[in-house]
């Protein structure tokens, strides 16, 4: 071990004194004259093993699910797996001229299973196939070890980095090895750094600059005249040595209960590389000063080490006792700070109200409700406001709703919670019934939305009833949720009993809602929150009209559905409705009878005209209602949609308002990257045709546009279809609600042109301005096997100038309204 130590200092001499002044000659003869001397002594390494990186990868980060490599070096197998995550890597140890065997046993998801075998000088020496790794023996090979191998790239570590200083450390491999570094800030030429050299498996690096950028390289002098690949360059940068600010702020959390006194904690965090003490800090709420008296108050005189934090608590409290949403602000003030961006935090607190008393009811647009998000969501869209959405456009009741995105549709693989305020029922004595109103837009097969109970403040939850303990309480018996629409073509309201709730103090319940991993819809609008025990009380459960014509008639009626949660079962009571705010009518439901928590449809003897093309709303209610909080039921319906109009099929159905063939198919299939409405025509299908709804009135300018497509598919190719002569699809429109139609347009063998690509068409509609219309496609089979794809069907119209589109404003020539401004992607330059 003397010899290796005056060995180093022979290289340092070597490198600094005599290397400037000595020829290339006289410097080589003296190394191989201390070469021999020290290679007497047997001190150094002469041909060390050498150690490969396996690593185990998996892209779905939960594990290989049963997959396993087994490693055989020198006859002797090992197994390698990996049990959970994304990665893991392993070290194998070789010999010279030892064989190696690699053999892939196949697990459940083999997709997701990948691996890397990587050499000590940072070779690839195999990769796995992907996405499937081969099954059985992969490859053999024989080890070649380097005669002096660096350290394994993967066990490189930097560590400790600070302001002034760095900690690196390796995997000594070489018995009685030398360890070089060189270093400098990054961009350095080798060779022009600073050189350490050292005998042990780590170093520190000192006199660094705070705030740089640095790099080194490392490699093994094994013996002399025999050093390792130099591996590098490996980068780091040095921390501030002054750094400080608040990286959390504690306390208080939204919950029911705030004071008018409570207190603010907060998390102060040293960044920098050098230990902290004396540090001012304070905070504001809603951008108001606290009142922080210093140094009595917010200065934290305790020593924060580098890379830690400590919990302070200020003395000056504030008052969050009003319910509603507080921004509270926290941040330090040292001096010395070198980096300000990070000294401060904010963060939205929310005082929940607690509701003791009851009836119960928010229909949203009063001060802050109490509902908000639940923190535990995942990939929540949930908002409040005013909808701006194809299918939820509209409140129950005034003006604003919770729903999942107020503008767009719920996220893909969204697990969220709309949580309630806080219920004291410590003096009610029989269990309340909570309602709501509820419209529905999920995917019908597998998207849900359902309500969960707490009786203790939200630790623990479970689900609330099932399809037949409430009023239209989960449409989908089979998983007790509510999904597709709920059940009804729009409004509806639900009501369900919270057992075992009466003289429980901390009551809280939530909606929610769960996506899967795609084809996600509008989803879920709330409106009309209500608590309620009386012995008398109605629920306007539901309203619809009768009639299934899509063009409406002369004598439609109106049907109500009236939910009891009542202590008896109700009977002659009298209920009324009107149409787009007219008459009233008022009916007595005579002999109808409704048993105690269930609902009961009564259908009005007064009609009304609904023949005429446009926008109807039914609002039903009931009489005299002693509780008329829930008591109205809601229901908008069309005979005719207002322009523009547009359809891209990407709910992946057929829309519900139009009229279609049964073999008719939305599908992303034949190469399609978005969904389209599709028929395969061959001899025993002859004919597409599908219908719009009727829309209107049209003017002058508007023009219909569509996409469509003819394509052969034969063993997955898609291939353009050449029509023959009796080939063709006709573009027709009919202004007597679909009893019979004029064909605009034919596309036909004269006109087509073959692609496979979606063409785009426009078919001008001025012939049937001040009309409303409805359009349909007609696709006649002449010979062959294809498939007809049709897409973004749209309507649009040109308003100019723009501002005389402005609606609702807030008062005449204030431009603070809405507009509707549907784009044409397709339009071109």
């Amino acid at each position: 071990m003397l010899l290796k130590i005056l060995y180093l200092f022979w290289l340092e001499i070597m490198e600094k004194i005599i290397k400037p002044i000595l020829m290339q000659r006289v410097k080589s003869y003296l190394l191989v004259l201390l070469a021999i001397g020290l290679s007497s002594w047997g001190i150094f390494a002469q041909s060390a093993p050498c150690i490969y990186t396996l690593e185990l990868q998996d892209s779905q980060g939960d594990g290989w699910n049963g997959a396993r490599l087994q490693v055989r070096i020198k006859g002797v197998n090992t197994d390698y797996t990996l049990i959970n995550g994304s990665r893991q890597q392993f070290l194998l140890y070789f010999n010279n001229n030892d064989s190696l065997q690699l053999t892939y046993f196949k697990g459940k998801f083999d997709e997701e299973a990948s691996y890397t075998l990587v050499d000590q000088e940072n070779r690839t020496v195999f990769v796995s196939g992907s996405p499937f790794p081969l099954p059985g023996v992969v490859f053999r090979t024989k080890i070649i070890c380097p005669t002096c191998a660096p350290p394994p790239v993967s066990q490189i570590k930097i560590e400790d980095v600070r302001a002034f200083t760095s900690r690196i450390s390796w995997l000594g491999n070489v018995t009685n090895g030398i360890y070089q570094v060189e270093y400098d800030t990054t961009g350095f030429r080798r060779g022009k750094g600073q050189v350490v050299r050292t005998m042990l498996s780590s170093l520190t690096l000192s006199k660094l600059r705070e705030n740089k950028s640095y790099q080194f390289y490392l490699s093994v002098i094994c013996k002399p005249g025999d050093t390792s690949k130099v591996l590098g360059p490996y980068v780091f940068r040095t921390l501030w040595a002054n750094d400080v600010g608040i990286s959390k702020i504690v306390a208080p959390v939204s919950s029911c209960g705030l004071t008018s006194a409570d207190s603010v904690k907060v998390r102060i965090r040293n960044y920098g590389g050098q230990p902290q003490s004396l540090i001012p800090f304070d905070y504001s709420v809603n951008l108001k000063p606290a009142g922080v008296n210093m140094p009595a108050d917010g200065l934290y005189t305790g020593v924060v080490s580098k890379d830690s934090t400590k919990v302070a608590v200020f003395d000056a409290t504030s008052n969050f006792s009003t319910p509603g949403e507080y921004l509270i602000t926290s941040w330090t003030a040292l001096k010395s700070d070198s980096l300000k961006t990070n000294d401060t935090t904010r963060v939205r607190i929310i005082s929940v109200p607690s509701i003791s008393t009851l009836p119960y009811f928010t229909n949203l647009d009063g001060k802050f409700s109490g509902w908000l998000v639940d923190t535990s969501s995942v990939n929540s869209t949930w908002a409040i406001g005013s909808p701006n959405k194809m299918v939820l456009n509209q409140a129950f009741s005034g003006n604003q709703v919770w729903t999942t995105n107020l503008s767009g549709t719920y996220k893909n693989n969204e697990k969220s919670y709309l949580l309630s305020p806080c219920f004291n029922f410590s003096s009610i004595k029989k269990d309340p019934t909570f309602s709501f109103a509820m419209q529905l837009d999920l995917e019908s097969c597998c998207d849900a939305a359902w309500v969960e109970l707490s009786t203790d403040g939200g630790l623990s939850w479970a689900k609330l009833g099932s399809t037949d303990s409430g009023i239209n309480w989960y449409n989908d018996r089979a998983k007790q949720v509510w999904t597709g629409n709920g059940g009804f073509n729009g409004w509806f309201t639900a009501s369900h009993p919270l057992p075992g709730t009466s003289t429980a103090k901390d009551v809280r319940l939530r909606m929610v809602l769960q996506s899967d991993f795609a084809n996600s819809y509008e989803g879920i609008a709330l409106d009309n929150f209500a608590v309620t025990q009386a012995d008398r009380d109605f629920l306007g459960a539901d309203v619809r009209n009768v009639s299934t014509d899509p063009c409406g008639t002369t004598a439609d009626q109106v049907t109500f559905n009236v939910g009891n949660l009542s202590i008896a079962p109700v009977t002659a009571f009298n209920v009324a409705y009107r149409v787009n705010n007219g008459t009233v009518v008022i009916e007595n439901v005579g002999n109808l009878s409704i048993p105690i928590a269930a609902k009961r449809a009564f259908t009005f003897r007064a009609p009304f005209n609904s023949s005429t093309p446009g926008r109807y709303t039914i609002k039903a209610w009931i009489v005299g209602e002693n509780s008329p909080l829930n008591d109205t039921a809601t229901n908008t319906f069309y005979t005719a949609y207002p322009l523009p109009y547009a359809e891209n099929f990407e709910r992946g159905a057929i829309p519900t308002n139009w009229v279609a063939d049964n073999d008719l198919i939305v599908n992303k299939d034949r190469g399609n990257t978005t969904f389209v409405l599709s028929d395969n025509l061959f001899s025993g299908d002859v004919t597409l045709k599908a219908a719009t709804p009727v829309f209107g009135l049209i003017a002058a300018n508007d023009s219909l546009t569509f996409q469509y497509r003819y394509v052969n598919v034969k063993a997955g190719d898609v291939s353009a279809t050449d029509l023959g002569v009796n080939d063709r699809m006709e573009i027709q429109v009919s202004t007597d609600c679909g009893k019979t139609f004029t064909t605009v347009t034919v596309i036909s063998r004269a006109n087509h042109v073959p692609s496979t690509s979606l063409r785009r068409i426009t078919v001008k509609l001025g012939a049937y301005a001040n009309k409303y219309v409805q359009v349909r496609f007609l696709a006649t089979w002449g010979q062959g096997d294809y498939w007809i794809d049709i897409d973004n069907i749209n309507v649009l119209r040109c308003t100019s100038p723009f501002s005389s589109v402005i609606a609702q404003a807030s008062q005449s020539g204030v431009n603070d309204g809405s507009a509707l401004v549907v784009a044409d992607p397709y339009a071109g330059p």
